[in-house]
């Protein structure tokens, strides 16, 4: 049975470009599906167990995690370590007002992660998994925008300045524009994502020197060899897939019936054990 954690997008991006901090925030995110509780005895080699990782990283990982307050609570004394909320403190506050009530809504954009559970999960399978989710949330903010220019009978792309661009989304994913290339094509074959390549645009022959536009808005482009030309090129529009199922949604975590669902199933879990 699948179950879900909330990770809020704010997060994601918070620590996708700090390599050490986006490890630290996998092993929490590792530790939080591994562990209802959230909490470890931090010994090398069940880490290692757990993450399906190195020595090495899992010695790094703990060592690290101990100093790191922002995303762990480590007691010394019973050398066990907990993985903080992901919302604690994080959370945006709202006010609603409807037939004379108030109501404070505490909220986060999350992606809603399913995991299955069990004693292991792959740091690193894990990691891929998010930094692609970043890379389909754009898609998909873009594809909630809907600003698209229409540009040919059934065809549709941005603005050149507005267009998600492999360098774009190597900035929104914290990763190179030649990784960011190879998930996509890893995504596109998952039918995840869809992309629509422009063909290349002549400017000039190479051999010759000939311009062969008098476009000027192609003139100030930078322009790239190609078979002879120098070319240029819009960049791909992406859509969301058919198989892209990833949920992106605003949580409001004190929302009256998510509390009445989480209270049922502390009242049948706390039967069981009584039982």
């Amino acid at each position: 049975m699948h179950r879900t954690l909330n990770i809020p997008l704010k997060l994601m991006k918070r620590y996708r470009k700090d390599k050490q901090m986006w490890e630290l925030f996998i092993f929490a995110v590792c530790i939080k599906c591994i562990k209802g509780s959230s909490g470890i005895y931090p010994d090398v080699m069940s880490v290692r167990r757990m993450m399906k990782c190195s020595h090495n990283k899992a010695k790094r990982m703990i060592e690290r995690a101990k100093h790191c307050k922002e995303l762990f609570y480590y007691n010394e004394k019973k050398n066990y370590l907990v993985a903080h909320t992901f919302t604690h403190g994080k959370l945006e506050k709202n006010y609603y007002r409807s037939r004379r009530k108030e109501f404070v809504a505490y909220s986060a954009y999350c992606y809603k992660f399913r995991y299955e559970p069990s004693d292991t999960i792959s740091h690193f399978d894990t990691s891929r998994c998010l930094r692609d989710r970043l890379l389909l949330y754009s898609i998909s903010a873009k594809e909630r925008k809907n600003d698209f220019l229409i540009v040919a009978q059934n065809s549709t792309r941005s603005e050149r300045s507005k267009a998600l661009s492999v360098k774009k989304l190597s900035h929104i994913a914290g990763m190179h524009h030649t990784t960011v290339s190879r998930h996509i094509r890893k995504l596109e074959a998952a039918n995840m994502v869809k992309v629509k390549r422009h063909d290349f645009i002549k400017v000039a022959d190479y051999i010759s020197g000939q311009t062969l536009t008098d476009n000027p808005s192609l003139l100030k482009r930078k322009p790239f060899l190609r078979q002879g030309y120098l070319v240029v090129k819009d960049a791909n529009e992406y859509r969301l897939g058919s198989a892209c199922g990833d949920v992106f949604t605003n949580v409001i975590f004190n929302h009256v019936k998510r509390h009445s669902r989480n209270y049922s199933r502390l009242e049948l879990a706390l039967a069981h054990y009584d039982n």
